[in-house]
């Protein structure tokens, strides 16, 4: 990023009220040459620290904000990791970055599914709480896991999706948290079939 840049980047993170701690912002409003400075360098440790300093549930909104200033795809790609992993609950991407970071999965990551065939069988876990199966991204190659996200509320409609995805329509594959996690377009998720917990 050149200095305008920077500092553009800079207010963007400011007006959108990066965290809810008032002792944070001011550490990180008494930084701005330093934030600034680091992010004209391109250094990726500033842009994750200031993703550590943002609250989990805004790192996304952060994240929408300073995209297309970021000017490294694998920076853009591990930060999406990083934001999506810790943010709370469903969160909303528009289509250019949900296509960059398939792009750059599937052309530098592919490779940590560790899976034979054109085709990946995934899974997921749905109880009155989760989102809507159309609206969310994220599967996972562990049945075991999807079961636990059904099972984690009771309710008498929790259920279990399985389905096939192939290789090339998968927009990453998340292994930080342990759960194998696929994220995929519903549209994208072939032969469905769901199971209801109570009948398994």
């Amino acid at each position: 990023m050149d200095l305008n840049t920077s500092a553009k980047v800079y207010e963007i993170l400011t007006n959108v009220g990066i965290t809810n701690s008032l002792k944070i912002y001011k550490i990180f409003l008494s930084e701005k040459d330093k934030v600034i400075d680091g992010l004209q360098k391109n250094e990726y440790d500033e842009l994750v620290r200031i993703f550590l300093m943002t609250d989990s549930n805004r790192r996304i909104i952060v994240l929408k904000k300073i995209y297309d200033y970021i000017s490294k795809d694998d920076y853009k790609y591990n930060l999406f990791i990083e934001a999506y992993c810790y943010s709370e609950g469903n969160f909303r991407l528009n289509n250019k970055i949900l296509t960059d970071i398939k792009k750059n999965f599937q052309k530098s990551h592919r490779e940590t599914i560790n899976i034979e065939g054109e085709y990946v069988d995934i899974y997921r876990g749905v109880n009155s709480i989760s989102t809507v199966i159309g609206d969310d991204l994220s599967w996972s190659t562990n049945k075991e896991t999807a079961i636990w996200f059904a099972k984690r509320v009771k309710s008498g409609d929790s259920c279990l999706y399985r389905g096939k995805i192939k290789k090339d329509n998968i927009i990453c594959f998340i292994t930080t948290r342990g759960e194998n996690e696929v994220l995929a377009k519903y549209k994208d998720v072939e032969d469905i079939s769901r199971i209801f917990i109570t009948d398994m």
